[in-house]
């Protein structure tokens, strides 16, 4: 392809009038047009190598993922920037294209949303958890909801999944979940260990525990909108690296080394 090139004519800066009635306006103005459009396609370049991905505020499995796919990104020659909402709404956001991704999402997530395609190499599993205000509670199968008071976080779809039928009390975020629990509000509160165990620093002396019986185990996936399934099996291939190099895993132990008691 032969380069696109043009010519700018000679000028005379120390007698060359812009104003909008001079013999130069003409010129000026066509070197200005030319100059935008040379330059424009350079910001659209750095544009394309930027992907902004929606996810769940306060969540620590999202703090998690952010900084594997941050990484498998920088691999392929892009930049990851996140974008934290509210569960509901950061799925409506990258389902509607408004962002380019999902950070985190279960499987299930794919089907129900369309417009997001799933990377298909699970990047780790989340444990979900029961937490309660009565350590003799028991949380062993979904039959145990019934005749309790549940509550999950809006927008999770795994717990939204196990709650089904129960009418369960929707919160904002996981730390309103556990002010509903600390104030007896509901009895169970379902939410992933990695975020859930951490925010029972935020309620000392008020009688939560996470219930100890067997977690329910769940991969999640990275999702991306559909104007970039290019990059799907670039993704996967990257994540699957970084499994069998023990990156994702020293990635958690960092992640938990340096936490600290405060949302992420």
């Amino acid at each position: 392809m032969v380069p696109y090139c043009f010519t700018i004519p000679s000028i005379n800066i120390a007698t060359f009038s812009i104003g909008r009635n001079s013999s130069n306006w003409g010129a000026y103005r066509a070197i200005l047009i030319m100059v935008v459009l040379f330059l424009r396609p350079l910001s659209l370049q750095a544009a394309d190598n930027s992907i902004v991905a929606s996810a769940t505020d306060q969540s620590r499995v999202a703090a998690v993922s952010a900084a594997i796919l941050t990484r498998a990104y920088a691999a392929l020659g892009y930049q990851l920037d996140v974008s934290y909402l509210p569960g509901q709404q950061a799925l409506e956001e990258s389902n509607n294209g408004e962002t380019d991704a999902e950070l985190v999402r279960i499987e299930a997530v794919g089907r129900k949303y369309l417009n997001l395609l799933q990377v298909p190499e699970a990047m780790f599993d989340i444990r979900g958890r029961a937490f309660a205000w009565n350590d003799t509670m028991v949380f062993r199968s979904v039959q145990d909801l019934w005749s309790r008071r549940v509550g999950i976080v809006d927008g999770i779809e795994w717990a939204a999944k196990i709650t089904e039928g129960h009418s369960p009390t929707v919160a904002e975020n996981v730390h309103h979940l556990f002010e509903l629990l600390a104030d007896r509000r509901i009895d169970i509160a379902l939410e992933a260990q990695l975020t859930g165990q951490p925010e029972l620093k935020h309620f000392p002396n008020r009688g939560l525990v996470m219930l100890l019986e067997t977690p329910i185990r769940i991969p999640v996936f990275h999702f991306l909108h559909k104007k970039h399934k290019n990059l799907v099996a670039p993704l996967a291939e990257e994540i699957r690296k970084m499994k069998m190099s023990g990156a994702i895993r020293t990635i958690f132990k960092n992640y938990f080394k340096n936490s600290n008691s405060g949302h992420d």
